[in-house]
């Protein structure tokens, strides 16, 4: 069965969720699995190209025969540049672009110049507004972009002007009708008549914005929206209409066809129209019960609240967060996802870019995907299904969150534990080390040579043990200070960790004294390495100070405790010590 995937920047919003649910409605009709992947606002935050990178692995993935591609919001958000490399990423399967051009793909989009000049044509001509603002979306943005650009039109064609300070831009959502309210009206009651706003969530935000300064609508100002979505009906909000549903069924109906072969047009445009309500200055219709300014609260409580309590979403969080395991969260999950309305789900935890679909159930299928992050870095995938309950799709972004904040908990708690091993494994570390060269201290030195021993027993190879210190040491300290004396132990660590072999210990058992242990060494190798070792040190310290060795065969069958062979050692250092006196 085929595996066909929508990419989408979010889907907890009306818009996007009629387009999904027209994709979802026509892959089902074609019994075709759908995985929706959501992207996430991509570019709206930096760093973001860990997002960016995900995405492309994901469209790389070989389980899917095609993609519809809602690129408005990626051509709003992405250079060039990047929209190149996702196109590049994107086009080995058949591809259906809805929005924006992208790439050589057909593209399925609405007309919407035709709807917003006919709100605009309504206002003017039947309402005979002259004095108009205009509330839009993000500058990026393509459909915002049109917008504004149809607004400047019409006045300039109407004969008509926008002050600077009744024009502002800036986010398709009600916070970001609140804003441009803001702007537009920073005080006293406005001088134009009407507010254009670029969709309904603006056209939401800045009735609720007016509402707390007094401001009635359509009595004081006139408020138009665009899209004739969520509560823009019950709101009694005049907008534009588009079918966002056909849209994506079409658009699902043409990567179908591509995917069998079959010719498709390279371009769909549907049309839009005028919905007239009463926020214009139209009568009221009897379907119009809640006032623009309480819609956002109902589309909270209404749509989201009435369906989940609040208790479950917290128990959710609780559950999650105090789990022991990954394990005990996927049951947690799978109980509290199917009381919430979720029909089924998946939880991957590993970030291999590959998409596993036996592990996504009885075919059809129709999930839609969400990313688990822990700030910029990906934790793993959730996989939801909301089943015959579209309207769950709201609820995608919270679920994620809340499932989010439990993997992220667990996983630093395990990364807590590994961090404590760690350090404690660098404290035993450091307990065996030298503080001045870095080398083992005695406590190390014993330890390592104690398992070398035994190691060497069972073997029956003989070991050389050095047993050396510094010569002319004092008079360094004496002479240029202990910091002088340090650097010149220091020295005498490198030059002896250089002139041994890897497998070799050297230690430093205190003061100016050192040990090695070789194994595998032999007398006559131990004295070319004397020999060596005086010639670097003499060259090392310019004559200030050499080092004097003295060495035992250790037969590791005789037994004895490793401090005997140290006291051998040290007896033979003594040797060489007065050996070099008796020469001078």
């Amino acid at each position: 069965m085929k595996v066909f995937g929508l990419v989408i920047e979010w889907i907890s919003s009306p818009y996007y969720q009629e387009i999904w649910r027209g994709v979802h409605e026509g892959m089902l009709a074609k019994g075709a699995n759908l995985l929706t992947l959501v992207t996430g606002r991509i570019g709206s935050q930096p760093p973001w190209e860990a997002r960016f990178d995900q995405l492309l692995r994901q469209v790389t993935d070989e389980s899917f025969d095609g993609f519809v591609v809602l690129s408005g919001p990626l051509v709003g958000r992405l250079s060039p540049a990047w929209m190149n490399r996702f196109w590049n990423a994107v086009k080995r399967k058949p591809v259906v672009s809805v929005g924006a051009p992208l790439g050589t793909a057909p593209v399925f989009s609405v007309n919407h110049k035709t709807g917003f000049l006919s709100i605009l044509r309504h206002l003017y001509d039947h309402h005979g507004y002259r004095r108009f603002a205009f509330a839009g979306g993000p500058l990026s943005n393509p459909d915002a972009q049109e917008r504004a650009q149809v607004f400047r039109t019409f006045l300039s064609e109407s004969g008509l002007t926008c002050p600077g300070d009744w024009f502002v831009e800036g986010d398709f959502s009600p916070t970001g009708g609140n804003l441009a309210a803001e702007k537009l009206v920073p005080g006293s009651r406005p001088e134009f008549e009407v507010v254009v706003c670029a969709n309904d969530d603006i056209a939401l935000g800045v009735a609720e914005a007016l509402s707390h300064r007094g401001l009635r609508v359509p009595e004081d100002v006139a408020i138009t929206g665009y899209d004739n979505l969520g509560l823009a009906e019950l709101a009694g909000l005049t907008t534009g209409t588009q079918s966002l549903f056909e849209l994506g069924y079409r658009a699902a109906e043409a990567l179908w066809n591509l995917a069998l072969g079959l010719p498709q047009a390279p371009e769909l445009q549907l049309g839009s129209a005028l919905v007239a309500r009463s926020s214009c200055g139209c009568p009221r219709s009897r379907r119009e019960r809640v006032s623009a300014q309480e819609s956002r609260l109902r589309l909270v409580d209404a749509e989201i609240r009435n369906r989940i309590s609040r208790d479950q979403l917290t128990d959710l969080t609780d559950m999650l967060v105090n789990a022991k395991s990954p394990k005990d969260q996927l049951e947690h999950l799978a109980q509290i996802l199917p009381a919430i309305g979720i029909r089924r789900f998946h939880l991957s935890l590993e970030d291999n870019g590959s998409l596993d679909k036996s592990q996504l159930g009885p075919e059809p299928w129709s999930f839609f995907e969400e990313t688990l992050y822990d700030r910029d870095k990906a934790l793993g995938t959730l996989f939801l299904d909301p089943g015959d309950r579209p309207a769950m799709l709201s609820l995608s972004a919270e679920i994620t969150d809340r499932v989010s904040r439990g993997v992220e908990t667990v996983h630093r708690i395990h990364r807590l534990e590994l961090l404590v091993a760690e350090r404690t494994a660098e404290l035993r570390e450091l307990a065996l080390r030298d503080e001045l060269t870095h080398l083992y201290n005695r406590r190390g030195f014993l330890a390592l040579a104690e398992h070398q021993l035994k190691t060497h027993r069972r073997s029956g190879l003989p070991l050389l043990l050095f047993y050396g210190d510094l010569d002319g040491l004092k008079s360094v300290n004496d002479t240029w200070g202990h910091d002088a004396g340090d650097e010149a132990i220091r020295t005498a660590a490198r030059i002896l960790v250089d002139s041994f072999r890897t497998e070799d210990l050297v230690a430093r058992m205190g003061g100016d004294e050192f040990v090695m242990l070789a194994p595998g060494c032999t007398a006559e190798d131990a004295e070319n390495l004397a020999a060596r070792l005086e010639t670097l040190f003499e060259k090392e310290s310019q004559g200030q100070y050499g080092i004097s060795l003295g060495w035992i065969t250790i037969d590791p069958s005789a037994k004895k405790p490793l401090e005997e062979w140290l006291v051998l050692a040290d007896e033979a250092l003594y040797r060489t010590k007065l050996s070099k006196k008796a020469s001078r």
